[in-house]
């Protein structure tokens, strides 16, 4: 049995049969880990309510072989943002079979995105399924990475991220750069606490500058590049 608890959630004994390696993958993860391994945590948006009780919504499911629920929730609502736990059940699933149509070379895609932040025991999972395939199957495995990473991997999350506080600045200012010449004196948040305008929109602008940092210093760029003036977060 496993827990996610908010944004410092861990996986106690999370304990995931991979059938086609025949391995046994236990999986404490916390943020703290994928600092330890990357240089730096990845600097993901916080987990809203919402989120949090999808995550649970789906262990649960996973936990009482409701395997067709937790794969919907995985697949659709959690693995596009950026969450490796959940791309590495992804994986797993499609490797036996549970919730959807068994496909190693699928599966063994999925594990190798969740490898991104070179997390030991996710390498290890990855490695080990990845020696079971075929000649072939390897093949058409890095064409579904190649697809996976485009749609999901790190720089993805990233960009789109990047691209929503940018639009939000330029809401704020009416510009297409954020100049700050006209920022609002003061925002109400949701809890009805009054920030000023400079504090709330240079955490804004701290968390682009973090975020393109961590693209410059752990992500290949490669054609890195932000589209200004998108209008969705996809």
């Amino acid at each position: 049995m496993h827990t996610r608890i908010g944004l410092a959630r861990y996986w106690c004994t999370a304990q995931r049969w991979i059938v086609a390696a025949v391995v046994l993958v236990s999986l404490p993860l916390t943020a703290a880990g994928y600092a330890q391994n990357t240089g730096q945590a990845f600097p993901a948006e916080p987990d809203s309510r919402f989120v949090a009780d999808l995550k649970r919504d789906a262990d649960r499911a996973y936990d009482r072989g409701d395997f067709e629920r937790a794969y919907r929730i995985l697949s659709k609502s959690l693995s596009w943002r950026g969450d490796k736990y959940s791309q590495y059940l992804l994986g797993v699933m499609h490797l036996n079979g549970k919730g959807v149509a068994r496909d190693p070379a699928l599966g063994v895609a999925w594990l190798r995105l969740a490898t991104e932040r070179k997390h030991p025991k996710l390498l290890a999972a990855y490695k080990a399924a990845d020696a079971t395939l075929s000649h072939e199957q390897r093949a058409r495995s890095q064409l579904l990475f190649d697809e996976l990473e485009n749609d999901f991997g790190d720089r993805r999350v990233l960009a789109r991220l990047i691209r929503k506080d940018m639009r939000e600045l330029r809401r704020a200012t009416g510009t297409r750069t954020g100049a700050t010449d006209f920022l609002p004196l003061s925002i109400v948040s949701l809890n009805g606490r009054r920030i000023p305008g400079s504090e709330f929109y240079g955490s804004i602008r701290q968390r682009i500058n973090t975020r393109l940092g961590y693209l410059n210093g752990v992500v290949e760029l490669g054609e890195f590049e932000l589209v200004e003036d998108e209008t969705t977060d996809e």
